[in-house]
């Protein structure tokens, strides 16, 4: 470990210098892959596959499971009431579940993949939602039953850029999706630049754009989270704000970054009802108190050279109030903490593992991640 003071990181006036590649292509990229990913991928089914039991290596707090095939493009993790571990493969397209009591693997291709599977949530009743960016669906499995069921989202049309005649078709692009206390399923759709309410009881989708006058990749919404007073708020990753979204009026209020060239990444809300949200295209973790409207940014980077570029990805808190973040450029986990407002830097075992979403057990005794580069689940013994 390592650790850095978490001072407010001061602003600098520097232009954008680079983006990380895999966050770059999905999403700038993405009506171009989805494209290629459906057309490639047009005729895979549901079908389900069961692995051999992972392979398991321990190094200190540290477990990771190593999965059976190269360039999986793991996402972001969930973890049932039973303590397994749900997870998109965008590239392979499957969704999969680890038992880490057994280490048996099941993998599953969800009817009309086409290679965008992003966020994973699972319901209160332990049924698994999941968000597929490329096939334009909100996609549910009932793991009792086995049966998959797709929500499919409206289809935006824009002018063609190279042929003033003809007009493009994208996708909504669902990205992150969370649940309310009434059993919506709320998602933000990257293209739409708009956050969508799935009724579940009904399947009537709803679209709340995010900007007055509605637009298409200018936003670019992408993480999500739920506040205790029933609040959404939204990252963006292609504007430098925050927005928050008001399911009871609809009303969308967005709060400017102090940095007006950050971009936020993932989004979370702690017991208190503070915000805390991950940079996108530089090393900062973003506190925000809704009650005064400030902002507190600090610098996550171990470097002494205070090197700003690079990507936070996600970010969990815990009911102490430590903020937990993967941090791809370090190769780490990084933790706030609460009562010192210290940073302190966890390398991980894989080297160049690249470590991207992140989730909690019930107990908040093992945090979950998932290692993007090196094909592994990870998990890490909190306390």
């Amino acid at each position: 470990m390592w650790r850095t003071k978490g001072l407010p990181y001061t602003q600098q006036n520097r232009r954008l210098t680079w983006l990380l590649p895999l966050l770059c292509l999905f999403l700038w990229l993405l009506p171009a892959c989805s494209n290629f990913t459906q057309d490639n991928q047009a005729g895979s089914s549901n079908g389900t596959q069961d692995a051999p039991p992972l392979t398991l290596s321990t190094s200190g707090r540290f477990r990771e499971y190593t999965l059976p095939q190269a360039h999986s493009g793991l996402m972001r993790p969930a973890v049932d009431s039973q303590g397994r571990i749900w997870f998109s493969e965008m590239s392979r397209g499957y969704l999969a579940v680890l038992d880490p009591r057994t280490r048996a693997l099941q993998q599953m291709t969800p009817p009309e993949s086409a290679g965008g599977l992003m966020g994973v949530t699972v319901a209160p009743d332990d049924t698994i939602w999941f968000a597929e960016e490329y096939g334009n669906f909100i996609g549910h499995y009932d793991p009792r039953s086995g049966q998959f069921k797709n929500y499919h989202l409206p289809t935006l049309s824009i002018p063609d850029p190279q042929d003033a005649q003809k007009t493009l078709k994208l996708s909504s692009a669902p990205n992150e999706i969370v649940f309310d206390p009434h059993g919506n399923a709320w998602f933000t759709e990257l293209n739409a630049d708009s956050v969508g309410m799935l009724n579940t009881k009904t399947g009537k989708v709803q679209q709340y754009p995010l900007s007055a006058q509605p637009s298409v990749q200018k936003l670019n919404p992408y993480g999500l989270a739920l506040d205790r007073q029933g609040m959404l708020w939204i990252t963006l990753s292609s504007s430098a704000q925050l927005a928050r979204l008001d399911p009871a009026s609809g009303n969308v209020q967005l709060y400017p970054l102090p940095d007006p060239q950050l971009y936020l990444m993932q989004v979370t809300s702690d017991r208190q009802g503070t915000i805390w949200a991950t940079g996108f295209n530089k090393l900062q973790l973003l506190k925000f108190e809704p009650a005064s409207t400030c902002f507190t940014s600090y610098l996550v980077s171990s470097k002494k050279s205070q090197e700003t570029g690079g990507t936070v990805y996600d970010v969990v808190a815990l009911s102490n109030g430590d903020i937990w973040m993967s941090v791809p450029s370090e190769n780490a986990l990084a933790r706030l903490d609460a009562k010192s407002d210290t940073l302190t830097f966890t390398p991980l075992p894989t080297s160049g593992a690249y470590p991207l979403g992140l989730a909690l057990s019930s107990d908040e005794t093992q945090l979950w991640f998932t290692e993007s580069a090196s094909d592994k689940i990870g998990s890490y013994q909190l306390g």
